[in-house]
């Protein structure tokens, strides 16, 4: 790695001039390697930062105009040959990366060099994520935003090459980080669109929550979306219907044909939601005003055998729901009301109202602590 001989550039040229014959696939591996120990030229070097042992490593990279990234001749898999392998290496620094300050420090160091694809952006914004909710979701640094304001931009030159699967990630990640670029989304929602064949029920369900959690509803998104969901509704995990579902609520738009099909999926797989999610389900169909009593029966049945585990919002959540369809289950009613007494410290006021409304709205008596502080 230290050697500073540089093949020059009519040399390489030559190189590149093959007779018939010639195995181009050992050629582009010893080309590679000449990369990797520095020998190619004219070269432009990357400084990148390891995040494990905080060493440089001085990594040589062809440019796109230059070395082997010109082989036009060539077919596209060889021709980037050298450059996915860079590719590959810089991603796993940034899946290395321990905190947000390593992060955005191998960010900006990096967002200039070629190997830095609106991919490798996708997966540095996903990780940056990871790194932000590891930390307790505090609020973001300056130099972190302007790492991601880096990634961003990079994000706006993305075309129909960039991988749809990282861009729905990158979506789901800025939404978690409560970051919002309206021209961005945009692009990427018409991406998507065009591209919706190719996500994973996960991914399709992640971009969903990512793009209603903006505030700023894309309705031709979110349209297609609905039918794409519609055909791999039985593929979907417990989490993801419950996210879909809540997704659908916060637009302007109504899916009853959607509701009417996840109802199934709600019932079969009741034991699998968390009590998170049994709250958020029940709560998306009375939000939706959508009648499917089976599915309020399954989440009932799931609830009283875990209510203590389910937080207080949760559990105003929960109540509230059953009471706005009118679909009262006593004994759930009696256990709620034992748990919130046991957790009157954590609900808001807005929790309290949602339970007293509750218990009104069915005729029962309110949890006595609440009672108390009418």
């Amino acid at each position: 790695p230290n050697l500073q001989t540089e093949v020059p550039p009519d040399s390489m040229a030559a190189m590149l001039r093959l007779r018939p014959g010639t195995n181009t696939a050992r050629m582009v591996s010893a080309c590679h390697r000449s990369i990797q120990f520095n020998q190619c030229a004219p070269i432009s070097t990357m400084n990148l930062i390891s995040p494990v042992n905080h060493c440089a490593l001085d990594v040589r990279a062809a440019s796109r105009e230059q070395n082997l990234i010109t082989l036009g001749f060539w077919p596209r898999s060889a021709r980037s040959f050298a450059a996915q392998s860079l590719q590959r290496s810089l991603d796993k620094i940034i899946l290395d990366t321990s905190s947000l300050d390593d992060l955005a420090a191998l960010i900006v160091t990096q967002e200039q060099s070629p190997s830095f694809t609106c991919d490798v952006a996708c997966i540095a914004l996903v990780r940056m994520q990871s790194l932000w909710t590891k930390g307790g979701e505090q609020a973001l640094s300056s130099s972190h935003l302007s790492a991601m304001d880096l990634l961003q931009a990079k994000l706006l030159t993305s075309t129909s090459d960039t991988s749809v699967r990282l861009l729905a990630e990158s979506t789901h990640a800025m939404s978690k980080m409560k970051v919002f670029h309206p021209e961005l989304f945009n692009k990427i929602a018409l991406l998507i669109v065009m591209r919706l064949k190719e996500l994973t029920t996960k991914q399709l369900a992640g971009s969903m929550w990512a793009f209603a959690a903006t505030g700023h509803p894309f309705p031709l998104l979110m349209e297609a979306q609905s039918k794409q969901v519609m055909r791999h509704l039985r593929d979907f995990a417990a989490q993801d219907v419950a996210s879909t579902l809540w997704a659908c609520t916060m637009t302007n738009s109504s899916f009853p044909k959607l509701f009417d099909a996840a109802a199934s999926q709600v019932v079969r797989k009741a034991a699998d939601f968390t009590c998170a999610e049994l709250a958020t389900v029940v709560w998306a169909y009375a939000k939706e005003d959508h009648v499917a009593f089976e599915v309020f029966e399954a989440v009932a049945r799931q609830a009283v055998k875990k209510i203590d585990k389910f937080s207080a919002s949760e559990l105003a959540n929960l109540v509230w729901a059953f009471s706005f369809m009118k679909y009262p289950f006593p004994s759930l009613y009696r256990l709620v009301a034992r748990e919130a007494d046991a957790k009157a410290e954590d609900f808001s006021e807005e929790d309290i109202s949602k339970v007293r409304w509750a218990y009104a709205a069915v005729e029962m008596e309110a949890p006595k602590v609440f009672l108390a502080a009418t």
